[in-house]
């Protein structure tokens, strides 16, 4: 009694408040029970000056007893589906609601009646806090508010123009699934469910992003993956208080372990299988809404250098083709040291004849090693950033421009020698072959680095280089797994699925780097593959 006789004097000091208008304790502000002033306060306090897509409609129903009852439909033209607000909201409540014999009496009833007993959506929810409301506006929902109701309908009339599911752009592959995760969440959602079609994958929704409101989810096998992990992930998203959100890139270095290394510790994929596939080696996947990439931790150092298409093919030649990117990746990473290195400083470690050839294409060229392969790694790192940004069209142009400058007329000008030439391009041919595009910018810095200290000590600098980088890997942790793991700490068991790609009737256990609490894969049974068949004659 004393709260309604507290509204009546607001309403005498305020005579535009209205005494159904109430107030949470946590300033939170609940819907009133008058459309009309739902309505004003949408229009002229939250979505002012807003005159774009944000729609209003009210309609009139009647009753059994003839009764109208006033409905405001709020929604977001651009986010919604007309066709399931016209056939599933409007027409319901026009046409069939008389069937249903609804009260007019002002209660939450009223609301739960329509809803259960009318409207024809899928998913429909009831809400009293206005910010709740307009968030679920923003998502794609549709809110109806009806006269005497405290409560307000929310129905799930999400629909807006997307992207079809396509390849993966950056994981391509020529054999195993080409498709790749989309921009909706859902979608990506349903690309990992068609893949594993177990009760056990779990899923845990956060919303990040005061403004952007972006939905985050994430995923793990409950029986495999181990607890700490999901309760790391959960903290760290917890923790997050952003304006919004963008891409995967923005919230892996929010959350990372080690912000200011240039070594990712969380695996970027757009591919569902390859997302699955590490939900079922016990790790955490991270979808984002409105990106097609998706983070997959704890992350290991040695994954940089292995590709999707390692699992489509035979064991045998994907055994010489990984020792093949691991050599690629060595060369990538420090042949251009080696090189200012040899010349400046020890000469003498490569044959005479091949040490008069180096120093011979050499003769007039203006610049030293050092300023020569900073030059080299400049222009070729410019080359890939040009082709990777232009539009496709282009890309041949700037592929010939490129091997005319670099493979002819810089040397004929005497700028930069013909070794030197040759130096670079075999560095940038080994770089191609890493399959990790983020692992082959991080890359970058450290061949600088390593090309510096070459210039400064000669291979006492490369060597101080690597030991440094080695260290700072060894001290680096992945959602508290060790980065370098199984190397360090060395797990025979694991690491000989680094070595080579195992033939699957041997892989009977999980990585035991994640800790995962089923540790068994599979039953391997080598007798089964060495049977001889016959072919008999019945």
């Amino acid at each position: 009694m004393k709260k309604l006789i507290n509204k009546i004097k607001n309403k005498i000091q305020d005579p535009n408040k209205s005494i159904f208008y109430e107030e949470s304790s946590n300033n939170e502000q609940y819907i009133s029970k008058k459309v009309d002033e739902n309505e004003k306060t949408l229009k002229n306090e939250i979505f002012s000056n807003n005159e774009g897509d944000l729609e209003y409609r009210t309609l009139y129903i009647n009753d059994s007893n003839n009764k109208k009852i006033k409905i405001l439909l709020v929604f977001v033209d651009s986010l919604t589906d007309d066709q399931i607000i016209n056939e599933d909201i409007l027409k319901p409540l026009m046409l069939e609601q008389r069937a249903a014999n609804i009260s007019i009496e002002p209660s939450k009833e009223l609301s739960k009646s329509l809803g259960e007993r009318v409207l024809n959506v899928s998913d429909v929810s009831y809400e009293n806090i206005m910010n709740t409301v307009v968030e679920k506006i923003l998502d794609g929902y549709t809110a109806v508010f009806v006269e005497g109701s405290p409560e307000c309908i929310i129905a799930d009339t999400k629909g807006w123009d997307e992207r079809a599911v396509s390849e993966a752009e950056a994981e391509r592959t020529i054999r195993g699934p080409q498709t790749g995760f989309n921009e909706n969440i859902k979608a990506s959602m349903g690309l990992i469910r068609r893949r594993i079609k177990s009760p056990e994958l779990k899923v845990k929704q956060f919303v990040i992003g005061r403004r952007s409101k972006t939905k985050v989810n994430v995923l793990w096998m409950e029986g495999i993956c181990n607890e700490k992990i999901i309760q790391e992930v959960t903290r760290r998203l917890d923790s997050l208080d952003v304006d919004q959100l963008i891409c995967a890139t923005n919230l892996s270095e929010m959350i990372d372990d080690n912000p200011l290394s240039p070594f990712n510790s969380q695996f970027l994929t757009e591919r569902p299988d390859v997302a699955s596939a590490g939900l079922l080696e016990g790790r955490a996947a991270v979808l984002i809404d409105g990106t097609v990439t998706s983070l997959i931790v704890p992350m290991l150092f040695i994954e940089n250098l292995i590709s999707p298409a390692d699992f489509y093919g035979r064991y045998h030649y994907i055994f010489i083709v990984r020792w093949i990117r691991y050599v690629a990746a060595i060369i990538s990473e420090a042949l251009p040291a080696f090189y200012v290195s040899v010349i400046s400083f020890h000469p003498e470690i490569i044959p005479t004849i091949l040490a008069a050839r180096v120093y011979g294409s050499r003769e007039g060229v203006p610049f030293p090693a050092f300023i020569e392969m900073i030059i080299v790694g400049v222009f070729f790192e410019s080359l890939r950033e040009a082709g990777a940004t232009i539009p496709l069209a282009f890309g041949s142009a700037v592929s010939i421009i490129g091997a005319l400058i670099l493979g002819q007329q810089v040397v004929e000008a005497g700028i930069i020698s013909s070794i030197g030439v040759i130096i670079g391009a075999v560095t940038g041919i080994s770089s191609f072959l890493i399959p990790n595009v983020e692992f082959t910018r991080s890359l970058i810095l450290p061949r600088f680095i390593f090309t510096i200290l070459a210039a400064l000590l000669g291979m006492y600098g490369v060597m101080a280089g690597v030991l440094l980088m080695l260290y700072h890997l060894a001290s680096m942790r992945s959602f508290g797994v060790p980065y370098l793991s199984p190397m360090a700490p060395f797990e025979l068991a694991d690491i000989k699925a680094f070595i080579m790609r195992t033939p699957y009737f041997l892989q009977g256990g999980r990585p035991k780097s994640f800790e995962a609490k089923d540790k068994k894969r599979q039953s391997p049974k080598l007798s089964k593959f060495f049977f001889k068949y016959k072919i008999t004659e019945e």
